[in-house]
């Protein structure tokens, strides 16, 4: 029995957008893996501006009622974890994101400073600025089964780098410490 193709929307906030869309379609859209991705840009990021030609030739504008209708969703990193959430141009159209997603009960994925703000929008997790740059390659752990991950061992190795780190908020109870 054939198994139904998975649409997934990817919010891609890289500043390299063609580099990040080929890495996320290489380790997605494999053969045998029924996986169609939909690539979007936040259409607040280009208020006044013309929308770059290479980025309109790699994604669409961000359209809340077709993320409501895909499978999953994935909300990359951007290079902007040193600034406070609300010096964010585009993090109120983001968090709009975030809600139609989870109104429609669509599978999300957040990566890097896209995982910093659902953490917080969602549970008040605040971020904290690391003394210096935090970078390397760290085991990390399947804790899950997923069709996505087959191809992954259950412990595997991943790079990370990263300016600032999640602790707990005090919106959600915690008393500030580190998780």
């Amino acid at each position: 029995m054939a198994m139904e193709t998975l649409r997934i929307g990817v919010l891609n906030l890289m500043h390299d957008k063609e580099a990040t869309r080929r890495r996320f379609t290489r380790v997605l859209e494999q053969p045998g893996l029924p996986v169609k991705l939909t690539f979007f840009y936040l259409v607040t990021h280009y208020t006044g501006r013309p929308v770059p030609e290479a980025v309109a030739k790699i994604a669409r504008p961000l359209d809340l009622e077709l993320a409501a209708q895909m499978d999953g969703f994935i909300i990359t990193g951007a290079p902007i974890e040193n600034l406070l959430f609300d010096q964010v141009e585009y993090f109120a159209e983001v968090c709009d994101l975030i809600d139609v997603l989870n109104r429609a009960r669509v599978f999300q994925l957040y990566v890097c400073w896209g995982a910093m703000v659902a953490a917080n929008y969602l549970y008040g997790v605040e971020k904290h600025r690391l003394a210096k740059k935090y970078f390397g390659v760290f085991e990390n752990q399947v804790v899950a089964p997923d069709p996505l991950l087959v191809e992954l061992e259950p412990n595997f190795l991943a790079p990370h780098a990263r300016y600032a780190e999640l602790g707990v908020g005090p919106r959600n109870g915690g008393n500030g410490a580190f998780k």
